[in-house]
Order: structure tokens, then C-alpha cells, then sequence
């Protein structure tokens, strides 16, 4: 299908914004799409439109849904960690994506890993800056493994609300 056939009434330049971007990053240029603007104005409608999409394309990309929330305590990673443990359980076989290194390092975030594969070694120890940085590297690692199988559309919800970990990673990204 063609951009044409999916243009969001209303939103017409955004939704072709949109799908250059996704072009680009589909060619292999990484991209940064930000939708702003006022409460209320259609800026979910016009994400949930791209990616429903998306979806029908030839070659669909695995779309990765994050949500912030607006809370006191702000957990860290919390707006990324939902979308991602759902890609994680997808995988039938995570350790063919990832060595037991990085698998190992993710376990940071999911626990869970370790009923899957109790035999991974524990993850490096270290200071806080260093530990921050191979939990970044392997989320990138698993993000890029994945990405070599298709391409990948991150959307985030309401990132204003997002911690600052979160923001960190993401540039990292």
C-alpha cells in the first residue's frame, strides 16, 4: 500500500512526516519522530493511525509500545520496560539473539530471564555509572538483534512524564 491510502484525515502532513521517516529508517538512517502539541489535539490518534499502518505494510516492522505515566516516584525505565519484556517473551529463543552476557545483563530489568535461564551468570558488578552503561549497551544489543530480523518502530507514550533514566537511554539509543 501507499502513503496515500493510509493519510490520517486532518493530518495529512504529519502522517507523510511520518512515513518519510519510517522510510529513511527503513533504508537503514535511523530516525527521531517527536509528535507535540496541546492535550486533546490528536496526537495519540494520529501515532495509533501510523502504526495500525504500519502494520499492513509488505514487510510489517515489530512496533515497540512504551507508555509513560504521570507518578510522584517516576520508576526508572518504567515507560520502556512493559513494551520491551512483551518483545523479550515473544522470542522463543532469546539466547539466539543475545549472548549469555548481555541476556545476563538484562536481567537487571527482567528478572524473569533467570526462570528462563537459570544457568546465566550474574551480571557485572561495578559503580553506578558503569552498570547504568552495560545495561544501555544491552538493551541496544537486544534492540539491534532485533532489528537485523526486521525493522523496528519504537513509540513512546506521554515521554514528558518520563524519568530521567529513561531520557538517558533513549539518547543512548
Amino acid at each position: 500500500p501507499g502513503i496515500d491510502d493510509f493519510l490520517y484525515v486532518g493530518r495529512v502532513a504529519e502522517q507523510k512526516q511520518l512515513f518519510q521517516s519510517y522510510q529513511l529508517a527503513s533504508e537503514g538512517h535511523p530516525q527521531v519522530a517527536v509528535i507535540i502539541g496541546e492535550a486533546g489535539i490528536g496526537k495519540t490518534s494520529t501515532a495509533e493511525m501510523f502504526l495500525r499502518r504500519l502494520a499492513l505494510q509488505q514487510i510489517p516492522p515489530d512496533i515497540i509500545k512504551g507508555q509513560a505515566h504521570d507518578m510522584g516516584g517516576r520508576i526508572p525505565y518504567q515507560s520502556l520496560t512493559a513494551g520491551l519484556r512483551i518483545r523479550l517473551d515473544k522470542e522463543n529463543a532469546p539466547e539466539d539473539l543475545l549472548s549469555d552476557v548481555w541476556l545476563s545483563e538484562l536481567t537487571r530489568l527482567f528478572p524473569e530471564l533467570l526462570d528462563r535461564y537459570p544457568d546465566l551468570p550474574e551480571p557485572l558488578a561495578g559503580d553506578t555509572e558503569f552498570v547504568r552503561g552495560r545495561l544501555f549497551e544491552a538493551i541496544t544489543t537486544f534492540i539491534q538483534s532485533l532489528a537485523e530480523q526486521s525493522p523496528i518502530v519504537l513509540s513512546l507514550e506521554d515521554i514528558q512524564w518520563a524519568d530521567l533514566g529513561t531520557l538517558d537511554l533513549l539518547h543512548y539509543l
